[in-house]
């Protein structure tokens, strides 16, 4: 297995993405959007959860691509979850 070095660059930049995204969730929080606001988070959320996953853990550079069972733990995650959206 080879490892591989990225450059410090490369992690500052994605830090300002982070932040930058982090920032946009604050600002989105703020606006009404109904029933848009928990797609916007979840949207946000997950590309920031793509970026650490993708550069931080290394499996951008892996050759086995973790992608099975992705989608179905997040569908099955979302329709755990979609309950406690609905009005009381």
């Amino acid at each position: 297995m080879s490892e591989h070095i990225l450059p410090s660059k490369l992690y500052w930049a994605i830090w300002a993405i982070l932040i930058c995204l982090t920032v946009v969730t604050a600002l989105v929080a703020t606006v009404d959007l109904g029933w848009l606001n928990p797609v916007a988070a979840l949207l946000i959320a997950t590309g920031k959860a793509t970026i650490v996953v993708l550069f931080f853990m290394h499996v951008k550079y892996t050759s086995e691509k973790l992608t099975d069972g992705h989608g179905d733990c997040l569908r099955s995650f979302l329709a755990a979850d979609s309950p406690d959206t609905q009005p009381r």
